[in-house]
């Protein structure tokens, strides 16, 4: 089995310019998307010495990185204007299929938190995609 991130793709869609999905272009080289830890228990520790654990509800946070000339990007960022100019959040959902592993990730009811952008360097440093998502969903190919 390959462990190769190379054939991964990801179907992007928005509730602005972007509803019938959208097939990410240009990704980054170095780390393409990633999600961050999520809490799924609380615990504590008893004066008795006994471990008290309960589940909690959590939020999944995921970044993107695009180069910076991905036609993608320009297209998330007219959604982002386009939710400035009426006070509203680009709510979105994320499918992200990785054939080598056989698995396909889902985020649903989301919202895009904040983007990253501009760094003018000898080369332009990739760009930065954050969501957040209140479910995270794994199937198998």
């Amino acid at each position: 089995m390959s462990i190769t991130s190379a054939n991964a793709q990801i179907i992007y869609k928005d509730n602005f310019f972007v509803r019938g999905g959208l097939l990410l272009q240009k990704f980054s080289t170095d780390q393409s998307i990633s999600a961050d830890e999520v809490t799924l228990a609380e615990t504590r520790m008893g004066v008795d010495g006994k471990m008290a654990s309960g589940y909690t509800p959590n939020i999944t946070p995921v970044t993107i990185m695009f180069e910076a000339d991905s036609p993608s990007w320009r297209i998330i960022e007219q959604s982002v204007n386009a939710a400035k100019a009426v006070n509203a959040t680009v709510e979105c959902e994320i499918t992200v299929s990785v054939p080598s592993i056989a698995k396909v990730y889902s985020y649903r009811n989301g919202v895009v938190k904040s983007l990253t952008d501009l760094a003018l360097k000898k080369v332009l440093d990739p760009v930065t995609l954050k969501m957040d998502f209140e479910r995270k969903e794994l199937n198998f190919l």
